[in-house]
């Protein structure tokens, strides 16, 4: 048996809640629960490459740069659409999910596409990085670092950003969590930050930082406050 089942036979539930909560707030769940993805849903990921908000997301990259990096990129399925539209530029992406890595890779090569590379690393080993890119991007995937790691996660961004970041996440002026607590134990929580005073904290000006509401026909993960960032160096 599972440590939240044994507990749920012999705490209130209120109290299994609560330690459910601290435990998501300050133990790294979500690098179990992504790295665990199934065949299925990584397939599903890949069924989806030429949604609509990749529209949004490609204009938010701009035309200037020649090379970028997505973080969290499960099997490659934003950046085979933006290859499509970028079959010049090197486009390489980030997962913690080794399968959907190793899935990706074969379906890029299989669609023909020789300009994307995925690679298995963790946002929190970002720091063996020492190559920069044009651009540095994320969409929905910030929100599950937690609080604790999320400075040291930006400062490597910034760190490894030549030209430009994109940041599709929740934004909140108050910086609080939204969205389902998802705190049982294992299902990561989705954070919604104060993303302009955190990039204050690596040296990033808040004249630097654009920030765009995305509606919720483009935004579909649990929790508001959808949010195109864009800071530029």
């Amino acid at each position: 048996m599972k440590l939240p089942e044994l507990l749920r036979g012999y705490l209130p539930k209120s109290v299994v809640y609560h330690i459910a909560r601290w435990r998501s707030k300050y133990l790294d769940h979500s690098n179990r629960y992504w790295a665990e993805r199934s065949d299925a849903i990584i397939r599903g990921y890949w069924e989806e490459r030429n949604t609509k908000s990749n529209e949004l997301l490609i204009s938010a990259l701009g035309d200037d740069w020649h090379n970028a990096l997505e973080l969290g990129c499960a099997c490659g399925n934003r950046l085979c659409a933006i290859s499509q539209r970028r079959p010049d530029a090197r486009l390489v992406g980030l997962d913690i999910n080794k399968k959907a890595v190793q899935l990706g890779n074969q379906w890029l090569q299989d669609e023909g596409v020789g300009n994307v590379e995925l690679r298995h690393l963790a946002l929190d080993q970002l720091e063996e990085l020492t190559e920069a890119y044009d651009v540095v991007f994320s969409w929905a995937t910030l929100m599950y670092v937690s609080p604790r790691r999320i400075v040291g996660v930006l400062e490597n961004i910034v760190r490894i950003a030549g030209k430009r970041i994109v940041l599709i996440e929740m934004n909140e002026a108050e910086g609080g969590s939204q969205g389902d607590e998802k705190g049982w134990f294992y299902l990561p929580r989705n954070w919604s930050r104060d993303y302009p005073a955190l990039l204050e904290r690596t040296g990033i000006s808040r004249d630097q930082v654009q920030c765009r509401p995305i509606g919720s026909d483009l935004w579909s993960p649990g929790g508001g406050g959808g949010t195109c960032v864009t800071i530029q160096r």
